[in-house]
């Protein structure tokens, strides 16, 4: 990575109102490039029911089935789903890198959970869905700049019309030290 790119990264120009596909370019140029599950034990994504049905095909899982993968859940006051934890991880890391395997472990996951190995602390895990990963696994990654926190709690979680969750975003900023982006909703 050259010191331009490190620097852009550092601080990106980055406004409340840059396009879903800024952020991902952006993401993806700078960000770590891994395909293992090491951001997976930190958080769950929220995925918006279109990536949910993206995931289930991918993995040839009947929608009717999705309860077993994913959790349903109000935040910010908007309906939002989430991958199950299996033991402290996402749902969706695995041991292999094969999508056959994957969908083997994921069902022995559901099956019989109390005959699967867990993971070592430094064993290296897989995302099962990394093809069709969703956007809030695209954009977070290990070195992602507070710039881009503050741009995806904004994008994902606040209703410009709705007072309340602009009161939870003051908070988040507030809580976590978040630069208050340009055009932000906060800014008014």
């Amino acid at each position: 990575m050259n010191l331009g790119s490190l620097m852009n990264m550092l601080n990106p120009e980055i406004k409340a109102t840059t396009p879903l596909e800024e952020i991902l370019e952006i993401t993806s140029e700078h960000g770590c490039d891994c395909k293992d599950t090491s951001c997976c034990a930190k958080f769950r994504p929220n995925l918006v029911w279109d990536e949910v049905q993206e995931i289930l095909g991918y993995l040839g899982i009947k929608y009717e089935n999705f309860g077993e993968f994913f959790d349903e859940g109000v935040i910010s006051f908007k309906e939002w789903y989430l991958p199950k934890k299996y033991q402290k991880f996402c749902i969706f890391a695995v041991k292999e890198e094969d999508k056959q395997t994957w969908l083997e472990q994921l069902r022995k996951k559901l099956e019989q959970p109390e005959n699967v190995k867990k993971a070592k602390k430094k064993e290296r895990l897989y995302c099962a869905v990394q093809e069709v990963k969703p956007k809030q696994c695209r954009i977070y990654h290990c070195k992602m700049p507070k710039e881009v926190t503050s741009w995806e709690i904004e994008h994902f979680y606040v209703d410009r019309d709705d007072p309340r969750t602009l009161k939870e975003f003051r908070k988040d900023v507030n809580k976590f030290r978040l630069p208050i982006l340009e055009d932000s909703v906060l800014q008014k």
